[in-house]
């Protein structure tokens, strides 16, 4: 399966899930993304580091960021720190003072130009009274463009709604992502089931290659991927771009087989089934 909100209430990173889906639509690609410039990615990499016990790489990180290292008591407080951190309920904002605070890692000129940007974008946004008038019209039931005029009269074309709803979206993402409700423990979730270190029912498409499967069904629907159209791995009319990212992630389920394949797609219409059936020769339609 890809990445969606079921998953991410079953691997225990739900409010993470949240937070970037409500922004983004490649939420796998643009959680790595952030936390790579806010240098969360660098502390859950440490805490790796020290649960596999790969202490000696650790050691070296630490001493390039100021950490003194001279005895055994120094030791002892490594272990006391990331003991800490993975089973701490602080938020990503409160893992990342304590982490700058006793050296474990150090500000990155990312980090200062992302921090920066950041805290200009809401001083701007706290002073500028449109920005505050629309939050609260959109989020008290204007959130179209045809709500905001039914409801307070005022009209605005999709360009001008769409531009005020994405500085709006980016003003929360930056709220929620360093608020008490997301705890740091479901970041290291997150990494975990990315690197398959959590049991589950499901394994991410991204995670498949060069796995093998005996037994695979391929379910083509797109769900909740609404950034997804699989009738395009078959219809040429679609873009060709578009054709090309849905081909590719379904030659990476169906490659995983090693005995048996199953292929299964609900049709919208005869013209769907039409198109299938030149596309995929063997295809055997099944009614209700």
């Amino acid at each position: 399966m890809l990445t969606n909100k079921s998953i991410s209430i079953e691997m225990d990173f739900v409010k993470l899930y949240t937070i970037f889906s409500a922004r983004f639509t490649e939420v796998k690609d643009d959680i790595e993304k952030e936390f790579s410039k806010i240098q969360i990615s660098d502390i859950i990499e440490l805490c790796n580091l020290y649960s596999s016990k790969k202490y000696n790489p650790l050691i070296v990180y630490l001493k390039k960021n100021g950490f003194k290292i001279n005895s055994f008591k120094d030791k002892k407080k490594i272990s006391e720190h990331f003991e800490y951190l993975l089973n701490t309920k602080l938020n990503l904002q409160e893992i990342l003072d304590y982490c700058f605070k006793n050296k474990l890692v150090k500000k990155s000129e990312s980090f200062k130009y992302y921090f920066n940007k950041k805290d200009v974008f809401l001083k701007d946004y706290e002073n500028n009274q449109n920005h505050k008038d629309f939050e609260k019209q959109f989020n008290n039931g204007g959130n179209t463009p045809k709500r905001l005029k039914d409801k307070y009269d005022i009209e605005l074309s999709d360009e001008e709604f769409k531009k005020s709803e994405k500085i709006l979206k980016k003003k929360t993402f930056f709220i929620d992502l360093f608020s008490k409700k997301l705890e740091f423990k479901e970041a290291i979730n997150y990494y975990r089931y990315l690197n398959e270190e959590i049991e589950s029912e499901y394994i991410t498409m991204h995670k498949t290659k060069g796995s093998g499967i005996e037994n695979v069904i391929v379910v083509l629907d797109e769900y909740f991927w609404n950034k997804y159209n699989f009738k395009s791995i078959y219809d040429s009319t679609i873009e060709e771009g578009k054709r090309y990212k849905n081909q590719k992630l379904f030659y990476v389920a169906s490659s995983r087989t090693i005995k048996n394949l199953a292929i299964i797609r609900m049709i919208e219409d005869e013209d769907e089934e039409k198109i299938m059936k030149e596309y995929f020769k063997e295809c055997k339609l099944i009614k209700k």
